[in-house]
């Protein structure tokens, strides 16, 4: 929980129907895209320099992070990850996201989960490249739309149980939002197998699983191999920090 709202005590003893209250005046209905953009790729690169005066209440509940800085570089700032969910500075509404990061008590499995999503999607929404993290480009860059407006997250139902049920469901909830290009898919069935999460892309003729992902706080190689129709698999080992393709 504490790593969760920043190592921030007022944050930290708070409840969490009450932390959410600190981002309300983050961002306003006027912001752009634009800068809502530069203040999530911000959260990515932990580079609050590239703030404007205007973001000092957003910049505020930054700290400096001693895992990403080095004695000789340039201080490295992480927030709050609760605080980067909420709908008022995510700019989407995730509320199944938002209400695991917030939780007072949560497990460290669910945690891992839940970050490396939020990692992930940031990614998508703000075209910030990553090679574990295919952006549907190409696509994007057709439609002449922004990165942000092409992303989604969605929640897959439990009657979903193999990945050509989570394609299918995606390809049913997105046939007539157009402009949505790549979606984070998370399916809430407990025994998924392999596969936490996935990375959908929009092509031509429907949607390909362009990433699948799995989070193990164990240092191991997972027992299941890889589904060929997931174009790149990629294992995240929490305790090691390490990853493996």
């Amino acid at each position: 929980s504490a790593v969760l709202r920043g190592r921030i005590p007022a944050l930290v003893l708070q409840e969490r129907g009450t932390i959410a209250e600190y981002t309300d005046d983050m961002f306003m209905d006027q912001d752009s895209t634009e800068e809502r953009t530069n203040c999530l790729k911000a959260t990515i690169s932990g580079d609050i320099d590239s703030l404007t005066n205007a973001r000092n209440l957003f910049r505020a509940y930054s700290y400096m992070s001693e895992r990403f800085t080095q004695s000789n570089d340039t201080p490295r700032y992480a927030w709050p990850a609760f605080m980067i969910a909420q709908q008022s500075v995510l700019g989407k509404d995730c509320r199944h996201l938002t209400a695991t990061l917030q939780h007072p008590s949560i497990d460290e499995a669910k945690a891992f989960e839940a970050l490396t999503q939020l990692a992930i999607l940031i990614r998508l929404m703000t075209g910030l490249e990553h090679d574990l993290v295919p952006l549907n480009s190409d696509a994007i860059e057709r439609a002449d739309i922004m990165p942000f407006e092409a992303t989604e997250l969605f929640y897959v139902g439990q009657e979903a149980t193999t990945i050509q049920s989570i394609v299918t469901s995606i390809s049913r909830q997105f046939s007539r939002r157009t402009n949505v290009m790549q979606v984070v898919a998370v399916p809430l069935f407990a025994s998924f197998p392999v596969y936490d999460f996935f990375v959908l892309h929009r092509i031509s003729y429907g949607w390909r699983v362009a990433a699948g992902y799995q989070c193990k706080q164990g240092t191991n190689y997972p027992n299941e191999d890889a589904d060929e129709q997931v174009d790149l698999s990629v294992w995240l080992e929490g305790k090691r920090r390490k990853y493996r393709v």
